[in-house]
């Protein structure tokens, strides 16, 4: 089945009182590109999530954000008493009151107005700690992703067949006129020959020549095999559950070409119409499967 490369999803994960939310962006591109917003303190892990994300996808330009929550029992920073600066504000306090006369406590609502007594600091978090809320949320924002590009998938799959099938059918006309065009052109070189009797000017090699030359012309036999070809091998991959866009595109390629040959070979108004038709399916096609992983 083909699958999409457009999608979002987003997974979330507890881990040791705190909340991490993960979310996946993925839209169009050649190879598989991620990029990683993390919170400053997860940034040694960002490596582990660009690794995870290219082992489950093989195209798209992937966006992951990862953020932290902290539940009312947990918090990402410390407050921290410095006892050391206390006690050394404490002591020069009481000098100072001592040298200048003054009058006053010092007590413990001085000391917490002065600066850096009480300090904010973040949680000393390995990143080995965090990991596993981190991959969980990943995974489920991964899985949410998946699920989405292959719904996204399914709806591609059921507008190229349509396309595939109206080929089908366009080509099948074409090879209904196929006797009728050997017909054509054997009057043509009859009416070639017929001109070369007139003439008076009758060469058996160069009449051998234009028999060859016209017949080549009229035979569009291995274009149309190779256009069904191409349709059953397209067919199959679109069923195989692998990443098939670049084959696909590729697939589509060789029959707008055999489509071409085709149609220049037959000289044929009929035949012409119909490959313009397929050309325009074709089109297309190319266009939803620039979106296929």
């Amino acid at each position: 089945m083909i699958r999409s490369m457009t999608g979002y999803g987003r997974g979330e994960a507890l881990h040791q009182g705190a909340s991490y939310a993960v979310e996946v962006r993925s839209v169009n591109h050649r190879f598989c590109d991620v990029s990683v917003q993390l919170p400053r303190k997860l940034k040694p892990l960002e490596l582990l999530i660009r690794r995870r994300v290219q082992e489950k996808f093989e195209r798209g330009r992937f966006e992951v954000t990862v953020s932290i929550a902290y539940g009312n029992d947990a918090s990402e920073k410390n407050l921290k008493v410095d006892h050391d600066l206390a006690n050394t504000y404490i002591n020069l306090l009481k000098s100072l009151k001592k040298e200048l006369g003054l009058s006053g406590k010092v007590d413990l609502n001085l000391l917490l107005q002065l600066r850096d007594v009480l300090k904010l600091e973040e949680k000393d978090e390995e990143p080995d700690d965090v990991w596993s809320g981190v991959s969980d949320a990943l995974e489920s924002a991964i899985e949410s992703l998946q699920a989405m590009r292959e719904n996204e998938g399914r709806a591609l799959q059921e507008d190229i067949s349509a396309r595939l099938h109206s080929i089908e059918a366009l080509a099948e006309e074409i090879k209904g006129r196929q006797e009728d065009i050997q017909k054509e052109y054997r009057q043509r070189l009859h009416e070639r020959v017929t001109q070369l009797i007139d003439e008076g000017n009758v060469d058996a090699q160069r009449l051998e020549q234009e028999v060859v030359i016209y017949a080549e012309k009229s035979d569009i036999s291995e274009e149309v095999a190779r256009l069904d070809s191409h349709m059953t091998e397209f067919k199959k991959l679109m069923h195989s559950g692998e990443a098939v866009g670049r084959k696909l595109d590729f697939l589509l390629q060789e029959m707008n070409r055999e489509v071409n040959t085709a149609a220049s070979k037959a000289m044929d108004v009929a035949a012409s119409h119909a490959a313009v038709n397929i050309k325009s399916e074709l089109e297309k096609m190319k266009q939803q499967i620039q979106n296929a992983e």
